[in-house]
């Protein structure tokens, strides 16, 4: 063996022994700590031996103090116990055992002012139960007699939801019944919809034909009133050539008046014609004088400025050229006739003293006649002044205009007042 081999064996068998030795020392270790915890386990086992010797001393003491305020039902000693090595001490009872039972007082107390009955402090807790248990059957008789009520209740709900559900069961087939008449209304209603549709179609193809025909017609009326209106006035025309015609046969016919008096410094002079011959301001008189072989001359022409009951005063407006008139001249009108019955026609409102009833009633009263539209008997048309707020101008109305077609003499409101003075 070469020396390095012994010295790996003299370190191998060191090695061992000292594992050994380290064995031997844990064992050592391991037994002396199981020894001194068996030892500590052992003090406190007979540490808790004694406290609950203890305990039990307590708890027999106050099981002794507190069976006299509980009262009967539950024994009045405790269980028996060994005789303790170390006797509880007074001051450890009222220590541990006194407050209990003030505890237990204050809580039997608390007890009795919750059900009501502060009285009952006095007892014990088996008294003061059986107060609870009177009251416990009070309530218990009320809780039947209340189920007793609640059943009643129930059976009469029963009923009344027995009655709701046949009730839903008329309301459900009146639904039905309602919904199927709906269904045939609604399906009545579609077919009349359709014919009034169909209707309607039908009116406006109606409408539209009538549309047509009546701008047709109103083509064929808008050429009538053109023709009526060329007529109206080829008629307006021949009447007004038929009026001078009338006036210049009547100027051939018997004089109307005659000149009573001339001044010729104011071209003024008189004739023997007024108010009672129904002559009126502004009437137009033709002078001429009857001369040798009965020839009639004409000398001037008058106009009426003023009017008295039989004469009138006139203006000479003019006079034919190489004559004069004078005094004794004779006068004709060809629309002056005093024998005629005149035709009047007011327009509109007359101003002044004269309204439009009050004239129609003095020009009737002296035999005249008041028409309420122009015609070719009108002899006058008496102008006036708008007939209210809403009222047309007399001078644009259809009567004044035929009048001036006609050739009718027009009038003022204040050149009627001579025929009213008759």
């Amino acid at each position: 063996m070469s020396h390095s081999e012994r010295g790996a064996v003299h370190i191998a068998w060191l090695i061992a022994v000292l594992l050994v030795a380290l064995g031997v020392t844990a064992f050592g270790w391991n037994a002396a700590a199981e020894r001194d915890k068996n030892a500590a386990e052992a003090k406190k086992a007979k540490a808790d031996h004694k406290q609950l010797r203890l305990d039990g001393e307590w708890n027999a003491a106050c099981f002794d103090r507190l069976s006299k305020i509980v009262g009967g039902g539950i024994p009045n000693t405790p269980p028996a116990l060994d005789v303790a090595s170390e006797p509880l001490p007074d001051a450890a009872e009222e220590k541990y055992v006194g407050k209990y039972i003030a505890l237990a007082k204050n809580s039997l107390k608390d007890a009795y002012k919750a059900v009501g009955d502060e009285s009952a402090s006095t007892m014990t807790l088996v008294e003061g139960l059986q107060i609870l248990v009177n009251r416990y059957k009070t309530a218990t008789g009320e809780v039947a007699a209340l189920q007793t009520q609640v059943k009643t209740l129930e059976a009469e709900v029963a009923g009344k939801t027995a009655a709701v559900a046949e009730g839903d069961k008329r309301r459900a087939a009146d639904l039905d019944q309602l919904k199927q008449e709906t269904d045939n209304s609604q399906a009545r209603l579609q077919g009349q919809i359709a014919q009034l549709t169909q209707e309607r179609d039908d009116a406006q193809a109606q409408n539209r034909k009538l549309t047509d025909e009546t701008a047709k017609t109103k083509d064929d009326s808008n050429k009538e009133v053109v023709a009526a209106r060329n007529t109206m006035k080829s008629m307006d025309a021949q009447l007004a050539a038929i009026k001078n015609q009338v006036q210049v046969s009547k100027e051939s016919e018997a004089p109307d008046g005659k000149i009573l008096a001339v001044n010729r410094a104011m071209k003024t002079c008189f004739i023997n014609l007024g108010s009672k011959d129904k002559v009126w301001r502004g009437a137009a008189f033709r002078t001429y004088q009857i001369r040798k072989g009965n020839t009639k001359v004409f000398t001037g022409r008058l106009v009426v400025v003023s009017i008295g009951a039989e004469r009138a005063e006139c203006v000479i407006e003019s006079e034919q050229s190489g004559e004069m008139v004078g005094e004794g001249d004779l006068i004709l009108s060809p629309i002056f006739d005093k024998s005629k019955t005149l035709h009047f026609v007011i327009l509109g409102e007359l101003p002044g003293r004269y309204n439009r009833e009050m004239a129609a009633k003095i020009l009737e009263s002296h035999g005249a006649k008041v028409d309420t539209k122009v015609t070719v008997e009108t002899d006058f048309v008496i102008v006036g002044i708008k007939d209210g707020a809403d009222g047309a101008e007399p001078a644009e109305s259809d009567d004044y205009k035929k009048a001036q077609g006609w050739s009718i003499p027009v009038l003022r409101a204040r050149d009627l007042e001579p025929f009213l003075q008759f």
